[in-house]
């Protein structure tokens, strides 16, 4: 059974890796800055509004990654557990996760059909007797 679940295993290993480095990418990446400003003919109230806001977004932008990485930590967390036909649940949940844009970073046009083949795998009456009978061991 360790076989059929491999694939997407790895898939979900592979794209959470990815996505974390995503995440860690653009949590140190920087941001706006109010240079870019320089040279264009704008009032000094609209510049401060646009600084203001952008600091705002780069804030939420921030959380946006912190929480992306620990998502994508536990898609990592779960393939492994997954290739060892440990904790069912938490593949399934990661699956899921895979599929949902954002989640993973820049991987969604990946993470969809590798979350999709690896459901149908979890799904599969042998592989779902095989997590449980690793789980009664």
């Amino acid at each position: 059974m360790e076989g059929k679940v491999a694939g997407p295993a790895i898939g979900l290993i592979v794209v959470g890796a990815l996505g974390a480095l995503m995440s860690l990418f653009n949590l140190f990446a920087g941001g706006f800055d109010p240079a870019m400003l320089e040279g264009m003919d704008i009032p000094q109230e609209q510049r401060e509004l646009v600084e203001k806001f952008a600091s705002t977004i780069q804030g939420a932008g921030s959380a946006f990654n912190i929480i992306g990485l620990g998502l994508d930590i536990f898609i990592i967390w779960a393939g492994v557990r997954m290739m060892k036909l440990h904790s069912w649940t938490a593949a399934v949940v990661a699956s899921a996760l895979m599929m949902v844009p954002c989640f993973t970073g820049c991987c969604c046009l990946i993470g969809v059909p590798l979350g999709i083949w690896s459901l149908i795998v979890l799904f599969n009456k042998d592989v779902k007797q095989a997590f449980e009978a690793k789980a009664a061991a």
